[in-house]
């Protein structure tokens, strides 16, 4: 009997599906508000979304929300604004399969199609198991290495695995040839942080003053300085899998 919290067999139940297709991932920058567009143009096989993205896509194939949302809820209950729109995000219904960290799973009332899930071990881009592919859920969604910069996060553990990262690693279990992303800007274009109605980024317990910077002309953080790095490093590990991997962001990525 296994003692895991997640459900391995209940994301590898859709393994394969879209054997050779293409995927259509949408993250939460300014970009996504043209992902209709670029749907039209590159005609997925399915849809992927993101956190609030789901309040944009109403019908999104599968949508992800991995991160812990447990101290958000305990906010929530207090009637911290931030944290009551951050757990409305998380129980909206309405994408054909959702998962979420396992220990998101008591907050949502409406468990159908819900399935839970991990991120695994924070891998630097030379310290990859052997037996890891982006093809297998295995111990989990790939988490990303550690942030470096401790400037920007003080002693915090902080992977720089952003949810594209799992999104990414949940195509290629979907068996897709393609990923095209959008919404992947990792910078803050103009007034607006996301594509969407959502809290904005600030000074918090992750991200000190240190991790809001100017980078390559971008108004950007730290985080998604380490976070675009460590994206751009797995495109050799995605070819190899038979993945070839396009971001229409028009981000930092592209810097």
């Amino acid at each position: 009997m296994s003692n895991r919290n997640d459900d391995p067999a209940g994301v590898m139940q859709y393994a394969g599906r879209y054997a050779g297709g293409k995927a259509l991932i949408v993250l939460g920058g300014t970009s996504a508000k043209e992902w209709k567009k670029l749907c039209d143009e590159i005609k997925p096989s399915v849809i992927l979304g993101a956190n609030g993205v789901n309040a944009m896509i109403a019908d999104l194939h599968f949508w992800l929300c991995i991160e812990n949302m447990r101290r958000t809820f305990k906010l929530a209950v207090r009637k911290d604004m931030r944290a009551l729109k951050l757990i409305a995000m998380l129980r909206r219904t309405g994408a054909k399969v959702r998962l979420t960290n396992w220990k998101n799973i008591p907050f949502i009332p409406d468990k159908k199609k819900l399935i839970a899930v991990q991120r695994c071990g924070a891998f630097d881009l030379s310290d990859f198991p052997a037996d890891f592919s982006f093809r297998k859920y295995g111990n989990g969604f790939l988490k990303g290495g550690l942030m470096r910069n401790k400037s920007a996060i003080g002693d915090l553990k902080l992977p720089i695995g952003t949810v594209a990262l799992q999104a990414i690693h949940l195509a290629g279990i979907l068996g897709v040839a393609e990923i095209h992303t959008v919404g992947l800007d990792l910078c803050f274009k103009g007034k607006d942080h996301h594509a969407y109605p959502y809290p904005e980024y600030a000074e918090n317990r992750y991200f000190l003053k240190d991790n809001f910077l100017t980078y390559k002309g971008f108004q950007t953080m730290a985080f998604w300085v380490e976070s675009s790095e460590y994206l751009l490093g797995i495109i050799p590990r995605l070819k190899k899998e038979g993945i070839e991997w396009t971001d229409h962001s028009d981000g930092l990525l592209q810097r």
